[in-house]
């Protein structure tokens, strides 16, 4: 018996390195997947390395930043599985827009907005009426560091990504008497393809910042959210729990 028998998940940003942690672990513990991304090829290639797990996985593509197509979308998904998600993961993201806030334009701003706190709502809008009526379902956002801190030259990802735990916290308020958790994940450093961008030195530095002196894992992430997609999370909702190795302590 897997922690997620039967269950179907719906993951956004499914062609990233966080995503193809979570679908290893998830057809592990006996899910199907959705994996949602507008880079279909990326997302058919994290399909095509969990084939042998025995479970269904459709790719779909998907700009979460778009709201008639998501709700189109999940229209395909009922017709297609015969329900929607009983679990959606948020994983879609852009966090390459950087600048000090004097410098910052209103496009700047508002594609961080789209991608990160209004895709994460129009998803979660999208399938929170049938998870109330089915007395079942998981939300798990994602949020950050940058969201409970404050990034340096990070002034829309910060402010998306605090956004994200409210949205959180509202989610659960509505789902909690129907049975549905919703909870966010605050991730601090982790070797995904951007961290492997910034230079050497930065690297550094900012792995000197964590408690653990050593950056996070995609299947670090992945763990702590099938933990929270399971029956054992059953009374855990409208948490934001830090994954950062002690980013967030102070370190002398």
């Amino acid at each position: 018996m897997g922690l997620l028998d039967g269950k179907l998940a719906f993951i956004t940003g499914g062609g990233g390195g966080i995503s193809e942690a979570d679908a290893m672990v998830f057809t592990a513990e006996g899910a199907d997947l959705i994996l949602a991304d507008v880079r279909l090829d990326k997302a058919q290639e994290v399909a095509d390395k969990v084939k042998g797990a025995g479970r269904k996985v459709q790719v779909v593509k998907l700009d979460v930043s778009n709201s008639a197509e998501v709700n189109a979308c999940f229209e395909k998904v009922k017709k297609d599985w015969g329900r929607c998600a009983d679990i959606l993961v948020n994983n879609a993201a852009k966090l390459d827009t950087m600048g000090q806030l004097a410098g910052f334009s209103d496009e700047m701003w508002e594609i961080d907005q789209k991608i990160n706190l209004w895709g994460s709502f129009y998803t979660t809008r999208a399938v929170l009426p049938e998870m109330v009526r089915n007395q079942w379902g998981r939300i798990i956002n994602i949020s950050s560091v940058a969201g409970t801190l404050g990034g340096f030259g990070q002034v829309s990802y910060s402010a998306t990504k605090a956004g994200v735990i409210g949205l959180t916290k509202t989610t659960a308020l509505e789902g909690a008497r129907a049975g549905v958790t919703c909870n966010c994940i605050a991730i601090g450093v982790v070797t995904t393809p951007p961290f492997f961008k910034i230079p050497d030195k930065m690297r550094e530095r900012i792995t000197r910042r964590i408690a653990m002196q050593k950056p996070g894992e995609p299947i670090d992430v992945a763990h702590l959210t099938a933990f929270l997609c399971s029956e054992k999370a059953r009374y855990i909702t409208g948490a934001c729990i830090p994954l950062m190795g002690g980013m967030d302590l102070f370190v002398f």
